[in-house]
C-alpha cells in the first residue's frame, strides 16, 4: 500500500512540476520573446512575471522532477541546477541596492513596465523552494523537520499573496518585500508548494529502517 502511494506521490509531483515548467518556458518564450502581454502580467494593472523569474520556475520545475524520480544517482546535476536558482535570485536582492540598475532583468535589456523586476519576496521564496526541493533528492530523513517548515511557509505565503492581491499594482496592503510579485509567480509558487507538501510515505513507517526502504 505505501509502495502504491509512493508511485502515486511521485507521479503527481512530476506532473505538477512539468505543468508550472511548461508555463513558465510559455510565459519566456510566447509572454516576452513575441510580445503576448496577457501571458507576461494577466492584466495591464497587474506587475509582470519578469524573464529571469521565469527561467528560475522552469529550473526549478525540472529540478523537482529530478528529485521526484530519485536524484541520489545525479545529485550533482540537481546541485547546479538549483545553484543557477540561487545565483540569479542572489543577484537580483544585491542589484536592488542599486537604483541605477533596478534588477538583472533591466541589465539584460528586457522592456520592463513601470515597477517590474523581480520582488525580494519572489527571490526569497525560489531560494526556499531551491531548498526544499534539494532535501527532496536527498532521498533521506536529514533536515526533514526543516523541510516540512519550508513547505509549510511556502504554501502559506503563496496563499497569502493571491488572497491579499500582492500582484496588483495599486493593492489595498501593500508589503513591500512582495510589492512587485505578479499573479504567475504567486500562482506558481502555490502549485510548486502544494506538490512538495504531498506527505512522505517513509514518515508512516515505525521501523528505523524504514527510509532504506522507501527510497525513491
Amino acid at each position: 500500500m505505501k509502495g502504491g502511494y509512493a508511485r502515486f506521490r511521485r507521479a503527481i509531483q512530476v506532473l505538477i512540476a512539468s505543468v508550472f515548467t511548461i508555463f513558465a518556458l510559455i510565459v519566456l518564450l510566447a509572454g516576452w520573446f513575441a510580445g503576448t502581454e496577457f501571458l507576461v502580467r494577466y492584466k495591464p494593472f497587474y506587475y509582470a512575471m519578469v524573464p529571469t523569474t521565469a527561467v528560475c520556475f522552469a529550473i526549478l520545475g525540472c529540478a523537482n522532477i529530478l528529485a521526484s524520480r530519485g536524484a541520489a544517482r545525479h545529485l550533482w546535476l540537481l546541485r547546479a541546477l538549483l545553484a543557477v536558482v540561487v545565483v540569479i535570485a542572489v543577484l537580483n536582492l544585491v542589484l536592488h541596492q542599486f537604483p541605477a540598475m533596478s534588477s538583472l532583468d533591466h541589465l539584460l535589456g528586457f522592456p520592463l513596465g513601470d515597477g517590474d523586476r523581480m520582488a525580494d519576496g519572489t527571490a526569497y521564496g525560489l531560494l526556499l523552494a531551491a531548498y526544499c526541493i534539494y532535501c527532496l533528492g536527498l532521498s533521506r530523513p536529514i533536515g526533514a523537520d526543516m523541510y516540512r517548515i519550508g513547505v509549510v511557509m511556502g504554501l502559506t505565503l503563496s496563499f497569502a499573496l493571491l488572497v491579499g492581491h500582492s500582484f496588483v499594482k495599486v493593492a489595498a496592503v501593500d508589503i513591500p518585500i512582495f510589492r512587485e510579485t505578479s499573479f504567475f509567480t504567486a500562482l506558481l509558487f502555490l502549485l510548486l508548494f502544494v506538490g512538495l507538501a504531498l506527505p512522505d510515505p517513509r514518515v508512516f513507517a515505525l521501523d528505523k529502517g524504514a527510509h532504506r526502504r522507501w527510497r525513491h
